[in-house]
């Protein structure tokens, strides 16, 4: 008999909500992303690597901190959150290492280098 209530108390402490475990699922993500934060940040090159994949995953994870809330799911917002703060981390650096800003920042600038060449054309100033 007393075989049994041990049992009993270990099914029941092994028992895992389906929040609990998608939860646990996201915190585990966020773990295993953060090596690819730091190896970025190690490495400080971005390679071989798309980017729109990876924004449409953050979007995703952006949806599921509305969505997750709205079912009652505290335990995967939780670690819903951990892994959007750790992939929205990635993105950034994956932006400042591969270049990104800098080629934004240049197409800005000859845009509008031609806009000022093509008003200066049209007053005859230039």
């Amino acid at each position: 008999m007393v075989g049994s209530n041990v049992l009993l108390v270990v099914d029941v402490a092994l028992v895992m909500t389906p929040d609990q475990i998608n939860g646990a699922l996201e915190f585990g993500s966020a773990l295993l992303m953060l090596m690819n934060v730091r190896r970025l940040t190690k490495d400080k090159v971005l390679a071989g690597v798309s980017l729109i994949p990876t924004l449409f995953f953050d979007s995703w994870g952006f949806w599921n901190l509305y969505y997750y809330p709205a079912l009652d799911q505290w335990w995967s917002f939780s670690g819903g959150a951990c892994l959007v703060l750790v992939n929205l981390t990635w993105t950034g650096l994956a932006f400042y290492y591969g270049g990104i800003f800098g080629k934004i920042k240049g197409r800005i600038s000859a845009f509008f280098s031609r806009a000022q060449v093509a008003y200066s054309r049209s007053k005859g100033t230039a």
